[in-house]
């Protein structure tokens, strides 16, 4: 054959591989598939959907440079995230998913930063599946034992099946946008209750539901909605663990607002809604709405800043991120400050200082000539109190008596009609 044929001969093998090689690529891109296996990789324009169709993981972005692996629901409009690997560490770029040749599963981007990883290199995995309960497993192919299972890793939802051990925490997302970890948290205590808390140690709402299983029904919407709570508990290992019944479609969730909410999927309206809340007022979530921050239970959203005073983080604020709380408009000039009067108010006298006075005017006068005070208070029966630390747990009610009078900066030259503003407010601090 001359040189020239077999060049020719040579080219045309070559080519034929490479689109064999490309079209079965290309080919296996367009399938649904529920499982990768070693060497196999997931690109961003791909998902991976469960066997009955139910989930899908895949990824999503909700802000520029910020692109994260997540599970949500395959078949209905605006599926809430249930599931966010890297929460804390968004791609700023494109990313693939690999289940690497060692058996780790790893989120790469473009310039080869590794954003999340499973750490399962070397520990027998040979594929990945997504189960037809929303749970990411790594498994043996052989015995299909588990290795590692995202129900073991959750982020702010709770799936029927999935189980909540003494090691389990459910953590709330920063903001509407942003699903890094934040300061609520739910999880089930020493004792076998469940329990939300702030920042890891102020428990603000806990039911013992161990006792018994636990049915709620709520029947809306023309339809039943029953969820089946159960607690299982022997010599080594003890947890909850719920179902729902008439294949619904439900999920349970810590929002950002610290309340935890059960939510049913209507199929009808083609939208979600919640079935029950806890605790059942926003307003008792532990400083929901940040030093200085007023909640109201009935308006959205929850947190207002008082007169004269600005949200810390107007970006977050907008986001129904109120952990920063309200600032001072104007910086405050100790010898030059006022102070605007927030009626009905209710408190707990721990961490204020008694004046021993009933006397209002002489209340003023002693928070006036104390730059480290920032309010005063006078109760419904007279006596008035120094406060030095920040409002926190405020509520708005108008069934509360007392008053609370807040520093506030002279520069806004208030008139005199002006500097006495009736807010409806109940400040509810916590006992130290």
């Amino acid at each position: 054959m001359p040189i020239s044929m077999m060049r020719a001969f040579v080219l045309h093998l070559n080519l034929f591989v490479i689109n064999l090689i490309l079209g079965s690529r290309i080919s296996s891109c367009k399938q649904t598939l529920n499982s990768m296996g070693l060497g196999d990789r997931l690109y961003s324009n791909q998902t991976l959907v469960s066997q009955n169709g139910a989930f899908t993981l895949g990824f999503f972005s909700n802000s520029p440079n910020a692109i994260y692996l997540g599970l949500w629901f395959a078949d209905t409009a605006s599926s809430p995230k249930l599931w966010v690997a890297n929460r804390d560490s968004p791609a700023p770029t494109e990313v693939f998913l690999e289940l690497t040749n060692e058996g780790n599963m790893i989120l790469v981007d473009s310039k080869g930063k590794i954003s999340w990883m499973s750490a399962t290199s070397e520990k027998n995995v040979e594929m990945a599946v997504l189960s037809d309960t929303g749970n990411l497993i790594l498994q043996s192919n052989e015995t299909a034992t588990v290795v590692w299972q995202s129900f073991d890793y959750p982020t702010d939802t709770w799936l029927p099946e999935m189980k909540l051990t003494s090691e389990t925490i459910f953590r709330s997302w920063k903001s509407l946008i942003n699903p890094a970890a934040d300061r609520f948290s739910f999880r089930m205590d020493d004792y076998g209750a469940l329990e939300l808390l702030w920042n890891d140690y102020v428990s603000y709402w806990k039911a013992d539901l161990s006792i018994q299983p636990s049915t709620f029904v709520d029947t809306t919407q023309n339809r039943t909605y029953t969820i089946i709570l159960t607690f299982f508990s022997n010599a080594t290992s003890s947890y909850y663990t719920w179902m729902e019944r008439d294949n619904q479609r439900c999920y349970i969730a810590l929002g950002q607002d610290g309340v935890l909410r059960s939510h049913a999927w209507n199929e009808q309206l083609k939208e979600w809604f919640v079935l029950y809340s806890n605790p059942t007022n926003a307003c008792e979530v532990e400083h929901l709405c940040g030093p200085y921050g007023i909640c109201d239970g009935n308006t959205l959203p929850f947190c207002k800043c008082p007169p004269y005073l600005t949200p810390a983080d107007s970006k977050g604020w907008d986001q129904n991120d109120w952990s920063m709380g309200c600032v001072q408009a104007r910086a405050l000039n100790c010898y030059t400050d006022r102070f605007v009067a927030l009626d009905y108010i209710s408190y707990n006298l721990s961490g204020m200082t008694s004046t021993g006075s009933n006397d209002s005017n002489m209340c003023e006068k002693l928070c006036s000539h104390d730059c480290t005070c920032v309010a005063y208070i006078c109760s419904a029966d007279g006596m008035c109190f120094l406060q030095d630390t920040p409002l926190v747990n405020s509520q708005n009610s108008p069934n509360f008596g007392g008053s609370f009078s807040l520093r506030v900066s002279g520069s806004d030259n208030l008139s005199p009609s002006r500097r006495t503003l009736k807010v409806d407010l109940a400040v509810c601090l916590q006992a130290g």
